[in-house]
């Protein structure tokens, strides 16, 4: 299937396992140049690299989103880096450390709040830096509740 995603710059959050991998092998099918933002940087390189490597054109950030001032810092480099951001996709949150569905409400609204602050930090940087860029945003814990 060609959705017109051919050497389109993709940047994708939570990207190292699970729903984020997932996201970015089918851009990569697609022809997206993929720019990757996960915890995880060995498995990010492994993932980059299956890709075809910086060589390709994608790139990775191993940057802790949840840390003040991190947001801002990859946004302000993918910038740097790429003359245009044609796609946003935030597949954060997950648990953030409980994986209790049926919890105290302080918890939901702790792990609600995070997830708007890392959907939003990064997002007004890019796209008031490079517009228009369509932004996606997936809660994968909320996916999961939905299964």
């Amino acid at each position: 299937m060609d959705l017109g995603l051919k050497n389109k710059r993709v940047v994708i959050t939570g990207a190292s396992r699970g729903l984020g991998e997932e996201i970015a092998k089918q851009f990569f099918k697609e022809g997206a140049l993929l720019t990757l933002i996960a915890r995880n940087e060995e498995k990010l390189k492994s993932l980059i690299k299956s890709f075809g490597g910086e060589k390709k054109g994608h790139n990775f950030f191993g940057k802790d989103l949840r840390i003040k001032g991190e947001p801002t810092k990859v946004a302000k480099e993918i910038i740097k880096n790429n003359k245009k951001i044609d796609v946003v996709v935030h597949n954060l949150g997950g648990s953030l450390g409980n994986t209790e569905i049926f919890t105290e409400i302080d918890n939901w609204l702790e792990r609600s709040d995070t997830e708007s602050i890392l959907s939003a930090r990064p997002s007004s940087i890019c796209l008031a830096t490079v517009s228009p860029t369509p932004s996606i945003s997936i809660n994968s814990l909320t996916a999961r509740l939905c299964l």
